[in-house]
Parts: structure tokens; C-alpha cells; sequence
């Protein structure tokens, strides 16, 4: 039990260090923001280390998926912004419901 959840730390810290970075710079083909897209990233990674034990695939396979997170994250990011845009420019076309004083 604590060889492999020392080789899941050991698995984990090898994957974060090599491609932290390198999906901060995939990220960045979607989000122009540096900040967002290091926490993107980041809750990709926090969410795979949540469930590291669970993951029996080589290190291409949760490469694979950790940039299918990063892309869905990015997008899920982008529709978010878009609904609050077009909120917000609902709220400013409508009429206010108050009277201002002249």
C-alpha cells in the first residue's frame, strides 16, 4: 500500500513537472489570460492527483486526457465568459426600473 502510493506521488510529481508548463502554453491557444490559464491548468492537475489512484494507464494515455481536461476546461472557461457578456449587455439595454432625479 505505501510503495504504490509513494510510485502515485513519484507518478504525479514526474507528470507536473514535465508538463505543467507545456499546458500553460496549450491553454494559451484558447484563453489569452496568463492567470486563468495557470489556474486551469492547475485544477486539471489538483483533479488528477484527487483521482491518481485510479488511473492504471501509461503516461501517454493521462497525457492524452490531461490536454482533453485543459481544452474542456479552456472552452467550458470561454462559454462561461460569454454568458456573463451578453448578461451583462441584457442588463445595460433595459430600461432601469427607478427614476433618476434631474
Amino acid at each position: 500500500m505505501i510503495n504504490t502510493e509513494q510510485n502515485n506521488k513519484e507518478k504525479f510529481r514526474s507528470l507536473y513537472e514535465e508538463y505543467y508548463a507545456p499546458f500553460c502554453i496549450y491553454a494559451k491557444r484558447f484563453v489569452d489570460d496568463s492567470e486563468i490559464r495557470q489556474d486551469i491548468v492547475s485544477d486539471v492537475f489538483a483533479s488528477l492527483w484527487e483521482n491518481i489512484a485510479s488511473f492504471e494507464m501509461d503516461s501517454q494515455t493521462i497525457i492524452g486526457y490531461i490536454k482533453a481536461c485543459v481544452k474542456n476546461r479552456c472552452l467550458n472557461y470561454l462559454k462561461h465568459l460569454n454568458h456573463e457578456i451578453a448578461f451583462a449587455e441584457q442588463i445595460q439595454s433595459e430600461v432601469p426600473i427607478y427614476e433618476t432625479e434631474a
